[in-house]
Formats: structure tokens, sequence, C-alpha cells
């Protein structure tokens, strides 16, 4: 398999080694996303366990680079994979499986693990009073500290490239004023790549594509961060919280999933902040001050942006209060930025080889090249692995969300207006939105979908 742009690793030899990796649901996870972590870690001299709930033989496709694979639903296996990590634990457990399944796997592989990595959604939602017993009981800690999760769009270059440059992009433009994030894929839940992760899709929208979309708010909203405005007088963010206000799901015809799941969804968010002026050192002086944005959110499967249906839309519109043209995009498909965030002072552009890496997997790429960075580093490992408490905060917030969901139709439009007559349908006080949708804010800023923001440029070179 190609490099596709990914760093050489040397490791020196006084530098602790990654030894050992268990795939928890090594089924779901050979189908190509991690074949490229299996390959360079061979080559390192990383060993790969396996084990799922199926036979090795049902692989599809078939696999062979396992040091050793495991049934765990055959007792004999199940032990074997027991006493093999009870002799000398894995250095890091890969949980694949439904997000259903992870909190009991959690559980269940904390003795035999040094770190536990999990992929979003963290748990089910519907488990969500289980994980705030885990989060916050001190019998758990020995699990909590091992727990991480990887969120791949936290990790898209075009994002990393705004995260790092916040502050002066603050500097320049000013506070927020509005976001708009929108996640949707072409390819339908009937396609046959969807089929294999229906489990997965069971909780609709919201815990499959807004929970990454909840995460970037929670990373473009980061507590403590600091900026300066043109006098050079700092500010500090004290604190924020992200409220749902609304949320309308819909079911796209002919779904092959059970009528309450729905394909589509249309949020919005309301972010309050805590503000204060503060001295280089980011005490407080000064008297705290609220600035308060809203978030337009649209996540769906089976939706386009082109007539012929070849295009994902994934990208993030963020309007600073500057005056003129300060809205940034961010295209999450191409990980390219408009001119707006290409002006914000030390903004690394993205390089072209590095445009192509949509995140999936970077930071488990870079375990294998830093491990010893990873195990000594606390700001590397948070750099990779999204914080305990955002995790938590991430599942509050989709929770919230789904106790306030309406029923919603998914209008039969040509692809290229399907986008814009689902949000403009439903938007409205109506529906609960308090600023799209109404005298304050708006849908779409056209008639069409948003083609301005599939490359990261305006279309005819105007912002609004």
């Amino acid at each position: 398999m190609k490099n596709s742009g990914q760093p050489t690793f040397h490791r020196s030899s006084a530098s602790p080694k990654l030894n050992r990796i268990c795939i928890w649901g090594g089924n779901g996870s050979l189908a190509g996303k991690l074949a490229q972590w299996y390959e360079t870690g061979a080559a390192e001299g990383v060993q790969f366990f396996a084990a799922d709930i199926v036979p090795e033989t049902e692989f599809r496709p078939n696999f062979t680079g396992f040091a050793g694979y495991f049934d765990v639903t055959n007792g004999a296996d199940r032990q074997k994979l027991i006493e093999l990590a009870r002799d000398q634990p894995f250095d890091l457990g890969y949980d694949a499986t439904w997000p259903n399944a992870h909190l009991l796997n959690a559980m269940n592989m904390e003795p035999f693990f040094k770190h536990i990595l999990v992929t979003k959604p963290f748990v089910s939602i519907e488990q969500f009073s289980a994980l705030e017993a885990l989060m916050h009981l001190a019998a758990f800690r020995c699990v909590r500290e091992k727990l991480l999760m990887h969120d791949h769009f936290a990790n898209k270059p075009g994002l990393t490239a705004l995260l790092s440059s916040l502050s002066a992009a603050h500097s320049l433009y000013g506070k927020f004023s509005r976001m708009l994030i929108v996640i949707t894929e072409r390819r339908s839940v009937n396609d046959p790549e969807e089929i294999k992760r229906q489990e997965a899709l069971q909780g609709g929208m919201v815990p499959d594509l807004a929970s990454h979309a909840v995460m970037m708010i929670q990373l473009l909203t980061r507590k403590g961060l600091m900026s300066r405005d043109s006098q050079g007088n700092y500010f500090r963010r004290l604190d924020r919280t992200i409220v749902p206000t609304a949320c309308v799901r819909a079911q796209m015809k002919l779904a092959a999933l059970p009528e309450n799941v729905d394909t589509a969804c249309i949020i919005e968010y309301m972010v309050p902040e805590k503000l204060t002026l503060a001295r280089e050192d980011g005490t407080v002086c000064g008297k705290p001050f609220s600035n308060t944005f809203y978030v337009l959110m649209v996540c769906g499967k089976g939706l386009s942006v082109t007539a012929d249906a070849s295009r994902d839309l994934k990208a993030v519109e963020i309007s600073f209060q500057g005056q003129g043209r300060a809205t940034g995009i961010i295209d999450l498909e191409t990980n390219t930025l408009n001119e707006v965030l290409e002006r914000v002072p030390g903004l690394v552009i993205p390089r072209d080889n590095e445009r192509i890496h949509r995140g999936i997997n970077r930071p488990v790429m870079d375990l294998i090249g830093r491990w010893h960075d990873f195990s000594t580093d606390e700001d590397f490992r948070t750099s990779l692995f999204q914080d305990k408490e955002l995790v938590w905060e991430n599942m509050k917030v989709l929770s919230e969300t789904t106790a306030i969901s309406r029923p919603g139709l998914l209008p039969s439009y040509a692809p290229l207006e399907e986008i814009h007559n689902f949000v403009n349908t439903h938007i409205g006080p109506a529906n609960g939105f308090r600023y799209f949708g109404t005298t304050n804010g708006n849908g779409w800023p056209m008639k069409e979908p948003p083609l301005h923001l599939m490359r990261g440029r305006p279309l005819l070179g105007t912002i609004p």
C-alpha cells in the first residue's frame, strides 16, 4: 500500500518501544482505514493481535497479518487472550466495535491494557448515565486514566491549522458571531459499505455525524484561550457552554433502518461564553463579560451538492465580528481554507501531501513513531486524542440534543437543491430555532446549496 504522504518515522534505540496492540473488533477495522497502520507497525516491529465475535475465516476481506486472533464468543479463545494479556499487558487496545459495546469493553479490558483507544461516539447515547458514573466515581479512576478517544475530524489538517492559530484569528477578526458546520455524505445508509456498519447507525445522525461537529465547537472554543486586540490588550476565555436549542431529524426514502432512526438532522446550538480582560500571564483584570453566538449544524447521509452526486460537503464556516470580510471557511474534504483564514498571521497552510489526509490515521500512525513522546508528554497526547473532559461533555451535549429532537421530512428534490430545501423547510421559531431562520439569523445565504464552501473559497469571490 502506498504511503499517501505519511511521514517516515525514526525511533531512537533508547526510546520505549511500542510492542503490542490488540484490535477489539478486528473484523470491522480491516476494510482499509487501518491497513496502513498494520503495514507500518509491522515494519517497526509491532505485533498486532485481534479479537472479535466471529471466526477469523469469516473476515471480509481476508487478513493474515495478526500475531494472534481470538474469537471472544469461544470460551477457549477468550481464556487464551486473557492469559496472554495477564502475562504481558498490551500497550494499546483499540476498540473498533459498535458504540453500544464500548463501555462494557472498556470495563472488561482495563486490567489487560495500558491504554484503551475508543473512536467516537464514546458510547451509545442510551448509555449516557453509565458513562456519567464512570466519569465521576472514584472507584473507576483506573479505567478513566487509560481511556483515549479519537475523533478523526479533529485531526483534519485544515482544522488543525486554524486551531494552532486561533488566538491570532481572534486578534485579527474579533469574537465569534456565528458558525455553520455541514457534514453530509453522498453515500446513503443503503450503500453496501454502510450496511456493514448499520449497528453504528442505529442511534441516527446525532451520534454518528453530529458528534464530530460538536467536538469541533468544543475545540474552537477552548477554555483559557488568550488573544489580543489591536492595542495589545489581552483577552481570555474563562468559560463556555454548548446548549442545544433545536433539533429536527428526518429519514430518507426507503432507508434500510427502523422508522425512528434518522438519516439527516438539522441542529442549532447556543454557545454563551464568558470572557475577560487579562494580563499577559493570564490573570484576570477587569470585570468578566459575555458573548453569545449560535451554531447551525447540518448532518446527513445520502445528501449531495452536485447534480451527479459526486461530492460530499464537509465544511466549517466561521463568522467573526470583525468589520467587512470576516467569514472564514474550511473545506474539510480538501483541507483548504479561504482567503480570510489564509490572512491570519502565523497560520500554516497544509501542504499538498497533507491535504489528502483526512485525519483517520494520523494519531495511530504517530503512536508508532513517537511512542516515547506519547508515554511522557501530556501535551503531545492531548494533541492526538481528545481530552477526557471534552469526551464527557460531548456525550452530554449529544444526549441533551436528542432529548429535544423533533421529527421532520426529507423532501425529494434534485441533488443540487436537496440540502437547501431540507434546511429551509424546517429551521425557524416553530421548530425551536432561536437564531437561524428568524429575523436575526438565516438559513443558506443563497438559494442554491453553499457551493462556495465546497472548495474552501467563495464561488464568486464574495463572502456575506
